[in-house]
């Protein structure tokens, strides 16, 4: 089946002044199917206690997800899905805090693992958010995706990775990315893989894309890509 994916940093509705229908509305006008997104707020003091997932999805008329990584602000933090097609089950898996004691980087990172149906399809659906600090963390971050990308047959990933290193994908094995070294993005403030879309070497990705406006929606731009899986 073929269907158009996206993966958004939203940097938590900042740059849009939380006005989420804006958001919404970019998902709308580019046609997505499934959205992961990331830096996603939920009853926060500085998003106006507003459960941004669900605000989306009311925009939209999309199914949701939100996957806590850590308390903030007042509410939470984390990542979600924005889907056309029904959420029929969902399960957060933390990723290795292997050296978080010693690490500036606190947070809780996690991956959301969805099953949809996909016009009567199981297709499975892990966004994630990876840690910006190098080192084994982040390595073993890349590992636990890894795995978890490798046990399904239809998958499809989404994530801010956090690199600038295409070689840090090649622990994901039998894969294809959306944004790659033949077809580099920047979808943040260099072109580089730290937003991408992975899905594995039987898929078929047909067209890519990079949301732009002016002024952007957020420090990041959505990527898109057209995939048949």
């Amino acid at each position: 089946m073929k269907l158009r994916v996206g993966t958004f940093n939203i940097r938590n509705g900042y740059d849009v002044h939380y006005d989420y229908d804006i958001i919404a509305q970019d998902i709308i006008d580019l046609g997505i199917d499934v959205c992961g997104f990331q830096e996603v707020d939920l009853f926060t003091d500085r998003n106006g206690k507003r459960d941004t997932m669900k605000l989306l999805g009311e925009k939209t008329g999309y199914d949701y997800y939100f996957n806590k990584s850590v308390c903030l602000a007042g509410g939470d933090y984390g990542t979600g899905v924005l889907s056309r097609f029904p959420i029929v089950s969902y399960k957060r898996v933390e990723l290795s805090t292997v050296g978080i004691e010693d690490c500036v980087d606190k947070e809780i990172r996690a991956m959301g693992i969805l099953h949809l149906d996909a016009n009567r399809e199981d297709i499975v659906f892990i966004n994630t958010h990876l840690t910006y600090i190098r080192g084994a963390m982040q390595t073993n971050q890349f590992a636990d995706v890894a795995a978890e990308f490798a046990s399904h047959k239809r998958v499809i990933l989404t994530g801010d990775f956090n690199t600038p290193y295409f070689d840090d994908f090649k622990v994901i094995k039998n894969c294809k990315l959306a944004n790659n070294e033949n077809n580099v993005y920047n979808s943040y403030d260099h072109r580089s893989p730290i937003d991408n879309i992975v899905v594995p070497d039987s898929a078929e990705i047909i067209k890519t894309g990079l949301l732009t406006t002016e002024p952007d929606h957020s420090d990041h731009r959505l990527l898109w890509a057209d995939i048949e899986i």
